[in-house]
């Protein structure tokens, strides 16, 4: 009878480290910290772009938009990716590589900018990437668009900033493509450490924790 009830009560410590263990971790089951992102840190260009990336502007030779690489990167070190101040009235596409993914899945969409870009439209100075959008475009196997969605790009003032979206991709989604484009705007612009990963904002809570500030590094807004 002892022995019985000591296996059972060990099969039920066991049960619970392994229940522990699975809902715990850093990283919850369900997400991946795969990058799907290649190229992330845009170590890699062809010529003016990115390894993987293409160009769309209308009227290229008189819009001159001119991407490239420029050293160093949001972190001081390497390169990123950007697009320097040209003709406010250019439009212009930046496509990335198209990205595997699977159906019916939660991602996480982070990445890094910076923009000087103002509005060609009024006098008023725009720090923020006013007139830019970055959309996530969902492709199925043919490359046929089934859905996008745009993520809101903070005020930046020319600082590097963080952005990030939540999407879920739709049934028959095979790849995601994400197409930044600059619209009547002639400031500068920067984009750094791009990822895409399965899972939600709440399973890498680690990286959007607000770190603590000592008190005398608090100044007061009014």
């Amino acid at each position: 009878g002892r022995d019985m009830s000591n296996m059972t009560q060990s099969a039920l410590t066991w049960g619970t480290v392994l229940w522990c263990l699975s809902t715990c971790a850093g990283v919850a089951m369900g997400a991946s910290p795969t990058n799907l992102f290649p190229n992330q840190d845009f170590a890699r260009f062809d010529g003016d772009l990115p390894e993987g990336w293409t160009l769309d502007s209308w009227n290229q030779p008189m819009m001159k938009v001119r991407p490239g690489r420029l050293s160093p990167g949001r972190d001081g070190t390497g390169q990123c990716l950007e697009v320097q101040a040209g003709n406010p009235a250019s439009v212009a596409s930046l496509s990335s590589p198209t990205l595997r993914i699977l159906p019916e899945r939660d991602y996480l969409l982070k990445g890094y900018y910076s923009s000087t870009c103002e509005l060609v439209t009024t006098d008023k100075r725009w720090m923020n990437a006013e007139g830019v959008t970055f959309v996530g475009n969902w492709l199925d196997g043919d490359g046929k668009t089934l859905g996008s969605f745009t993520t809101v790009l903070p005020e930046t003032q020319d600082r590097w900033v963080e952005f990030y979206d939540e999407a879920r991709s739709p049934a028959e989604a095979q790849a995601l493509q994400v197409v930044v484009s600059r619209r009547w705007v002639g400031g500068r612009l920067r984009f750094d450490d791009l990822s895409l990963r399965e899972g939600r904002i709440r399973d890498f809570a680690d990286e959007f924790s607000v770190r603590s500030v000592p008190d005398e590094d608090f100044f007061p807004v009014f």
